[in-house]
C-alpha cells in the first residue's frame, strides 16, 4: 500500500472541530430553514372576534347553553388569558353536568384570577360532587363568603371531610340547591362588559 491510500487517522483536534464545524452548519441551516419556508406555514392565532363575547352572553341569557359554550370555546380558542369568559364557559359546563370540564376551567380562571370567589365556589362544588371533598376543601379554606346560607352549608361539608357520608352527600344536595335558588347572586357576571 502507498502513502495516499492509506486510511488517515484524525487526531482528537481534528475530530473535535469537526464535530463543532458540523454542528454550526446544522444550527444555521435550520434557523435559515425556520425564517424561509417553514416560517410561512406557521399561522398566527386569529385575533378576538369582538361581537362573539356579546352572542355567547345572549344565548346564556336566553338560557341557550350550548350555543353560548360553543362561542365562548370559539372565543377561548383567540384568548385564552379571558378569565370572565372561562368563569361563564366554566358556569355553562358545570350546570349541563360536565364536571370535569367544568373544573378545568373554573381551575384556569384561579390561575389567572386568584382570589376569584364565584370560580373557587365552583370549583370546590365541581371537586366535591366528583367524590374529592378534600380538594374542595382546601380551595375553600380561608376564603370569606358573604353569604351566611353560604357559610353555614360548607360548613356542613366540611364536619364529615375524613370520609364520604351520607350527609356529605345530603350536604351537597342542600348546598347545590341554595345555589340553583340563588341564581342571580351565583351566576357569573356578564362577559360582554368584562
Amino acid at each position: 500500500m502507498d502513502k495516499e491510500s492509506k486510511p488517515r487517522s484524525l487526531s482528537r483536534r481534528e475530530m473535535l472541530f469537526g464535530l463543532v464545524n458540523g454542528i454550526k452548519k446544522n444550527v444555521g441551516s435550520l434557523s435559515a430553514a425556520a425564517t424561509g419556508s417553514e416560517a410561512s406555514t406557521v399561522e398566527a392565532a386569529p385575533a378576538p372576534d369582538a361581537r362573539t363575547l356579546p352572542e355567547a352572553q345572549s344565548a346564556f341569557d336566553a338560557h341557550d347553553i350550548e350555543t353560548a359554550i360553543q362561542l365562548l370555546h370559539d372565543y377561548i380558542k383567540t384568548d385564552l388569558d379571558h378569565a370572565p369568559a372561562r368563569l361563564l364557559l366554566g358556569y355553562c359546563l358545570f350546570w349541563r353536568g360536565d364536571l370535569i370540564q367544568a373544573r378545568v376551567e373554573f381551575d384556569r380562571v384561579l390561575r389567572l384570577e386568584p382570589e376569584n370567589r364565584l370560580a373557587a365556589l365552583y370549583a370546590g362544588l365541581a371537586h366535591a360532587k366528583q367524590g374529592k371533598l378534600e380538594r374542595a376543601l382546601l380551595i375553600w379554606q380561608d376564603r370569606t363568603w358573604d353569604d351566611p346560607e353560604l357559610d353555614s352549608l360548607l360548613a356542613a361539608l366540611a364536619l364529615p371531610a375524613a370520609d364520604q357520608t351520607p350527609d356529605t352527600a345530603a350536604a351537597l344536595a342542600a348546598l347545590e340547591t341554595y345555589m340553583a335558588t340563588q341564581t342571580e347572586a351565583f351566576a357569573p357576571p356578564a362577559v360582554a362588559t368584562a
